[in-house]
């Protein structure tokens, strides 16, 4: 079922922020969260990306790559409401969702003794359930994006 919030809010050229559904600002909200979390630890703590961990410098590029520069482009995207937006919204949450679930899963098998840690594995999924949640609100909007007249 399509929303019907993406119809009632067609902004035709209109950009910025209030022609935007407000599923669609709550990701806005989160993934500035994400780059304002993502810039205090940059370079400080190691990065995991697919089950691969970089640290250093690569952690650093891999990091700041991913999460400040996707997000970047994210926003500029919502904010001009292209038409590209809501596809690179759902590759870069979806991204992000399958990172969240590698990561629980590689957390779960590595444990020697059969227990979990709940101080690492509890944030991950919490993480995973977010990311959800975001691609959710993204696929319900995926119509506003197609209605848009911008490239």
């Amino acid at each position: 079922m399509e929303s019907d919030s993406a119809v009632q809010q067609m902004p035709g050229n209109e950009k910025g922020l209030k022609p935007l559904p407000i599923s669609l600002k709550i990701v806005l909200v989160f993934v500035a969260l994400n780059v304002v979390f993502t810039s205090l630890v940059i370079g400080r703590a190691p990065y995991t990306v697919l089950t691969y961990t970089f640290e250093g410098m690569p952690a650093l590029i891999a990091s700041g790559v991913l999460n400040i520069l996707g997000a970047v482009v994210l926003v500029i995207a919502f904010l001009n409401h292209y038409k590209w937006g809501g596809k690179f919204a759902f590759a870069y949450i979806g991204f992000f969702l399958l990172n969240s679930i590698l990561s629980v899963l590689t957390v779960i098998l590595s444990q020697q003794d059969g227990k979990c840690d709940s101080y690492i594995l509890v944030p991950l999924v919490l993480g995973a359930m977010v990311n959800g949640a975001l691609l959710f609100a993204v696929f319900k909007e995926k119509r506003y994006f197609e209605l848009q007249g911008n490239k």
